[in-house]
């Protein structure tokens, strides 16, 4: 828990074992598909972001599907998000290159006019490490939950819980 399994794949398997072992990681995660679940009032928030032309963006250690499957959930369109970063993008979080990106890239501004919202800790070590205000949405969710919680709310993390 807490480690990013694709990292430690690649750091600690021989290279001839590493496709197989992403094979097995990928189809765990499409059996999780199914039972994805938004947080309570995101599709709100997002339609209340998309009123007042608020850019939003996503930035994901999942792969294409586990986005297209919250795609579907939310009812968006490709127009609720730009960019979509997943897993196949150059960095991943928390490397603040990922936050670096969407300000400086995707939408032309310094980091530091941005928010970066999350709900796990390398979200927010993603966004202060990049300049960005931090906002931990504090949601329960899995076995690493208490500890994630209570990391995100200390303030070296987040800016603002909520």
């Amino acid at each position: 828990p807490g480690h990013d399994i694709l990292f430690d794949i690649k750091r600690l398997l021989p290279v001839e074992s590493q496709p197989s072992a992403v094979r097995v990681v990928e189809e765990e995660e499409a059996k999780g598909l199914d039972r994805m679940k938004l947080m309570p009032g995101l599709v709100e928030v997002v339609q209340q972001l998309k009123r007042k032309r608020i850019k939003c963006a996503i930035a994901t250690r999942n792969v294409k599907a586990g986005v297209d499957r919250f795609m579907e959930l939310g009812h968006f369109t490709e127009h609720h998000f730009d960019p979509i970063l997943t897993r196949d993008f150059a960095h991943n979080k928390p490397d603040p290159k990922v936050a670096e990106h969407v300000a400086n890239v995707a939408w032309g501004c310094e980091t530091e006019r941005i928010a970066f919202v999350g709900d796990h800790r390398d979200d927010m070590l993603c966004g202060k490490s990049a300049g960005c205000v931090t906002v931990f949405c504090n949601y329960p969710q899995g076995d690493e939950s208490e500890e994630n919680s209570r990391l995100c709310q200390q303030k070296e993390y987040a800016d603002f819980v909520i």
